[in-house]
């Protein structure tokens, strides 16, 4: 797990995922009230169901995007019924992302890399909290607990269908970003009832030093 639940009593909860290419980086958040949480499992359950992918299978970013992609139909209609599916109990996508071709460090595999990313994905997480007060863009930091669960913990995690979704939405809209506003990924996640987002343009001084 990368992030711990650090505000237990909160109204919301944010599932995360971050999303990182050559010249791209993404967080995004599916957010919740706390008491449509069982609710949300349940539908999103449900949906999975009906595309064939049952709780125990992921169905995550890869069903879409993955090394072996399905054609573009079948994508398109795993994405439209999990968002169908997500605006109907209801949720909240909130996304950030920064591009990242000028950034002093090469985000790779080396340990320069990795705290290049870490400092990356941190400026982000923190950006996608960095809304008003009032309740018009969404809930603020300290109103949510936010979860973020590496790949590989995702199956034993009771909240596992929830954390699929984030890391398909975070990776539709990192293709959004990169392929325009008239790709059928943007198209599909114009349908998103409650959503906010911002460019992060902060130049990356963590990143600089590393």
């Amino acid at each position: 797990m990368t992030d711990s639940a650090q505000f237990p009593a909160t109204r919301f909860v944010a599932f995360g995922q971050f999303v990182q290419n050559d010249a791209l980086a993404v967080m995004a958040y599916t957010i919740f009230h706390r008491r449509d949480i069982a609710r949300a499992r349940r539908t999103l359950t449900r949906a999975r169901l009906a595309l064939g992918a049952p709780a125990t299978v992921r169905f995550d970013g890869t069903a879409l995007f993955g090394g072996a992609a399905p054609p573009e139909p079948v994508a398109r209609n795993r994405l439209h019924g999990m968002l169908d599916a997500f605006n109907a109990v209801p949720g909240m996508v909130r996304y950030t992302y920064i591009h990242t071709q000028d950034n002093p460090a090469a985000l790779d595999d080396s340990e320069v890399g990795r705290k290049a990313r870490a400092s990356i994905r941190g400026v982000l997480q923190q950006a996608c909290f960095s809304v008003p007060a009032g309740g018009d863009l969404g809930p603020q930091a300290h109103e949510c607990e936010a979860l973020s669960v590496d790949e590989q913990n995702r199956a034993s995690h009771a909240h596992g269908v929830l954390l699929d979704l984030a890391d398909m939405v975070a990776h539709a809209c990192s293709h959004a970003l990169q392929a325009g506003p008239s790709s059928w990924v943007a198209a599909e996640l114009g349908l998103i009832r409650y959503w906010s987002n911002q460019e992060v343009t902060a130049r990356l001084e963590a990143a600089a030093d590393a």
